[in-house]
């Protein structure tokens, strides 16, 4: 859509999208909004792991990138940090 709009109407709607008060209107929106948010938290998870030269299973990936918790995400990805071993992520 943005891309048919000329360059000052397009200021707006990028302007209104790029600050983080922006609150979603619809269920929908907010909904797939969650859902990107903790998809890129987890793949943050999974990259510092592999960053740390950590060895991830597939059952640990797995349960990473189908977690929708925004809460145990930042979690795990505090403790990706600091653990030795991929398995001790999680609980």
């Amino acid at each position: 859509m943005l891309a048919a709009l000329p360059a000052a109407a397009r200021k707006y709607p990028e302007d209104i999208l790029a600050t983080s008060t922006y609150q979603w209107k619809s269920e929908f929106a907010r909904t797939y909004a969650a859902k990107g948010m903790a998809q890129g938290k987890a793949e943050d998870i999974l990259t510092v792991l592999e960053a740390r030269g950590l060895d991830v299973p597939e059952g640990i990936h797995q349960r990473v990138t189908e977690c929708a918790d925004l809460d145990q995400l930042n979690a795990w990805l505090r403790r990706a940090a600091t653990v030795e071993r991929a398995e001790d992520l999680l609980p």
